[in-house]
Order: C-alpha cells, then structure tokens, then sequence
C-alpha cells in the first residue's frame, strides 16, 4: 500500500482501472490475479488435450505461450 501512495501522484492514469485511487488500484490488482491463473489453467488443460489428441504441435504453441 505504501508503494502504492507513493507513486500514486507522478502515475498516469491506466484506462482499464475503474477506480483511479489508491484502494482502486490495489483492488484492481487484486482481482487481475486469479483471472491470470484461470487463464494460465485454461490454457495447460487445452494444452493437455492437445498432447492427449497426438496434436504435439498445438500442445507446443500452447504451452508456450
């Protein structure tokens, strides 16, 4: 939070942070994180079938990624 404050009034605003304030920003950050690793199981799960599916080539891309 600290490093948050401090940095708060020389940053530019960021367009996808709803709540231009230092509880926004954490919040946002926040939230961002499980959608991240969501993201990234989605992927290995696709990635997986891919391999399963003998389509080593799109498990590779996947992967990746």
């Amino acid at each position: 939070r600290e490093d948050v404050e401090i940095l708060f009034p020389v940053t530019s605003r960021i367009p996808n942070v709803r709540d231009w304030s230092v509880d926004g920003i954490i919040r946002h950050v926040k939230s961002v994180r499980p959608v991240k690793k969501a993201m990234l199981t989605s992927a290995k799960s696709k990635a997986h079938e891919a391999f399963k599916n003998g389509n080593y080539y799109l498990a590779a891309r996947i992967y990746k990624e």
